[in-house]
């Protein structure tokens, strides 16, 4: 795919990996089988992209994955992805669900999640859309103690973190050290005009530390995750890159060399 802009623009290029997508086949609401991983693989090549981390989800009763089985899975499908494209890395993550359950485990297991990224080890945690967990208001500190710095997966969408009501209480998140993930196609429009506004106005005011696809299907990467990145092109020159080049890259310190 030939991208309609020049650098320094933000692309895909310059960030290399994405980082929260459901590409680990038949394990949760994502890619059903291989060939559709493969044909997502290849749309985020021809876009840029050079990597991903692979994010299923860890939610209970709707998706009972757990950590030894999703090892298992992503051995498999590594080894016959790397047969296939050996320029495109891949490492395994989770997207956790915020509960109870999911603090105890930080507390007195923090070694069996899964985390990823090289220079720190980063924990990619989802809320629940319609109320705020009681566990949020310990969840940075929880994960401080352990060495762990929280992501949260796709903050545009909870409206109680709306930015135009809630700035104070997502300032405070990320002075304990909370990460802030958007999902790309969320700026143009893939999960409704408020998940719409709510993204452009995290990207507005700075608060955006990573950029996912939450890739579920191979349509997706022909459709509003290009559209997203046409919306960004022009509007990433504060975007700290680095942080995506830090999931595979330890050493990591100037974006899109």
């Amino acid at each position: 795919m030939i991208w309609p802009w020049a650098k320094p623009a933000l692309n895909p290029t310059a960030i290399r990996y994405d980082m929260h997508n459901h590409l680990l086949p038949g394990v949760d609401d994502g890619v059903r089988n291989e060939q559709q991983a493969f044909e997502a693989i290849i749309a985020l090549r021809e876009m840029g992209y050079r990597g991903a981390v692979l994010t299923p989800h860890i939610f209970p009763d709707a998706y009972d994955n757990d950590e030894p089985s999703l090892h298992a899975a992503f051995e498999t499908f590594h080894a016959h992805a790397a047969r296939v494209f050996d320029d495109f890395a891949l490492a395994i993550g989770a997207e956790y669900l915020l509960d109870e359950h999911l603090m105890s485990r930080l507390a007195h297991h923090p070694g069996e999640l899964l985390t990823f990224g090289q220079a720190q080890p980063l924990l990619l945690v989802e809320l629940p859309i319609t109320y705020e967990p009681p566990e949020l208001g310990d969840l940075a500190a929880t994960c401080r103690t352990q060495g762990i710095r929280p992501v949260l997966a796709h903050v545009e969408r909870y409206r109680y973190l709306d930015p135009a009501r809630s700035d104070t209480k997502l300032t405070r998140f990320k002075r304990e050290g909370a990460m802030f993930q958007i999902n790309i196609g969320a700026l143009v429009g893939q999960f409704g005009p408020g998940s719409r506004r709510r993204a452009r106005a995290l990207w507005r005011t700075g608060m955006v530390d990573l950029l996912g696809s939450d890739l579920h299907h191979p349509s997706q990467a022909l459709s509003h995750i290009p559209q997203g990145w046409r919306y960004l092109a022009r509007r990433g020159a504060a975007f700290n890159a680095a942080n995506h080049l830090e999931l595979f890259e330890a050493d990591a310190t100037q974006a899109g060399d």
